[in-house]
């Protein structure tokens, strides 16, 4: 009897939306690669940390979901015997319905992962065969639970031809639909003579892929009043941000007017260079990594307010919180130690010294914060992240405290007081 072959290049997602009107939705994500999809899925990921590797699933999401949150690191399993490799994912988002300009209210979905696929022969060379990945089979299944039930007119596509198949199903159970897609390539290309026939074909495909869905008796919103969408500005965490930089202007301007030693021109003590300059380069890049993780953690963002207040609760907002108002500390901090430093402020040493405890500190309390927060929730995964950050806090600061406590350069550099700036 002869043995039927296995998917030499298989890969299954399913991705599970939950979708309330009112509520921020969630979404779960299984992806199995086999055959050769496993080998160049464990190829792409071997040299990626799980962080890295969360980062770019996120990334992925984030450009067709606003606002959307990992729940928790993505989890991978690989069988080696089976050649099968498991990605899981876990979201959170804000609601993804939206009211258009005439007050109807609709969320707008694609299946993404099948159109990347297919090729698009509106871009094809015109006078020659449009290329195949090959060998090549997906599965899709799309499933939405949402918090009404919704017809879903569109028929079921079946195609077959000597490059590639693909088949389009679905299925409505009161408020749950599955949608699933299947595309297998036959080869590695479509011939020259069918491709007039695919570009037809593709029309087919691609009315399939996007699709949107309307709320019965949406209420259109009156002139003159809010709207029913959410605000896109938390402007409590503005205002908490602005507040915090209120109290730390006064603090940091006292600090800025002591001296700790004698009075000296200017123009005394040795300039910045050596070991002290690569100092004042590590401060500043630490500036930026500052300024760029305070951009990507979207602190002002409401969809991320919510999202978070879906994942953990208000409890987890609070550590938000405080996780963005360390941030305006370190970030007003590390200011005014790069004014000092490039000043030669006599007060620089101290400062410095004192940056690192509160660094050290607020990384600690925010680790307490979340342990607490695991404590509370057990599904809640801490961020590995902080530990390494605390890790490298804690060497850098026994490094550059003993330099700066021993070094008689920096003693030689940082002598000029308030007056003579």
């Amino acid at each position: 009897q002869a043995i039927e072959p296995g998917y030499p290049n298989l890969t299954d997602i399913t991705e599970l939306l939950r979708l309330p009107y009112r509520d921020s939705g969630r979404m779960l994500v299984t992806t199995i690669h086999k055959g050769g999809a496993a080998d160049r899925f464990r190829a792409d990921i071997a040299e990626l940390s799980v962080k890295d590797l969360s980062s770019s699933c996120l990334n992925y999401y984030s450009k067709s979901f606003d606002g959307i949150r990992q729940v928790k690191a993505v989890e991978t399993t690989d069988d080696s015997i089976q050649n099968v490799q498991t990605l899981k994912e876990e979201y959170v988002m804000p609601s993804c319905w939206k009211e258009n300009a005439k007050g109807k209210i609709s969320i707008d979905l694609f299946a993404k992962s099948v159109q990347e696929r297919i090729p698009d022969p509106t871009g094809s060379y015109a006078g020659g065969p449009i290329a195949l990945e090959f060998p090549l089979t997906l599965n899709y299944t799309l499933i939405l639970e949402l918090d009404e039930s919704y017809d879903f007119p569109i028929d079921d596509l079946h195609l077959k031809t000597s490059s590639y198949e693909f088949d389009f199903t679905s299925s409505v159970n009161d408020n749950h639909i599955e949608l699933k897609y299947h595309y297998k390539t036959l080869r590695d290309h479509i011939p020259l003579q069918e491709v007039a026939a695919y570009k037809k074909e593709y029309e087919s495909i691609e009315e399939i892929l996007y699709f949107s869905f309307y709320k019965a008796g949406a209420l259109r919103s009156q002139p003159g009043q809010p709207g029913s969408k959410e605000p896109t500005i938390n402007w409590l965490m503005v205002l908490i941000a602005a507040a915090v930089l209120g109290c730390l202007i006064p603090v940091f301007r006292k600090l800025d007017a002591g001296s700790p030693g004698q009075t000296v021109s200017s123009s005394s003590g040795e300039s910045i260079g050596g070991w002290v300059a690569f100092l004042g380069v590590s401060l500043f890049l630490g500036l930026l990594v500052q300024l760029y993780n305070f951009f990507i953690s979207k602190y002002f963002s409401y969809f991320t307010w919510n999202a978070i207040e879906a994942s953990g609760g208000r409890y987890l907002q609070f550590v938000f919180g405080m996780e963005m108002m360390f941030a305006v500390l370190l970030l007003t901090y590390l200011i005014a130690l790069l004014f000092w430093f490039v000043n030669r402020r006599d007060i620089f040493p101290r400062m410095f010294i004192g940056y690192l405890i509160v660094l050290i500190a607020s990384e600690f309390i925010l680790m307490l914060l979340y342990l607490i927060a695991k404590y509370r929730e057990p599904s809640f995964d801490i961020p590995k992240e902080n530990i390494v950050q605390i890790v490298r806090s804690v060497v850098y600061a026994a490094v550059w405290i003993t330099y700066v406590y021993r070094s008689a350069r920096v003693r030689n550099t940082f002598v000029v007081p308030k007056q003579y700036e």
